[in-house]
């Protein structure tokens, strides 16, 4: 992933149409951000198709989707 911006690798990852949803935090023109997003080309070229988040935005979007997998009863989070 060098020079794709990432602080570090990525914390999350699904394949998708011959590329991944990636999830982690990056860095652009001195702004950090948490992002999910699609990277097409086996996982090597960003797309906009994604959506990015303040990193202090983080602990609430987990506490939503740990709600989420315990209303679906998809197991434990």
């Amino acid at each position: 992933m060098e020079g794709s911006g990432f602080t570090s690798p990525p914390v999350w990852q699904y394949p998708k149409r011959g590329g991944l949803v990636l999830a982690g935090e990056r860095s652009f023109k001195g702004e950090t951000f948490f992002e999910l997003r699609w990277w097409a080309d086996g996982g090597t070229t960003p797309t906009g198709k994604g959506v990015t988040i303040p990193p202090d935005a983080v602990p609430a979007l987990a506490e939503a989707l740990a709600t989420y997998v315990a209303s679906r009863g998809s197991g434990a989070v």
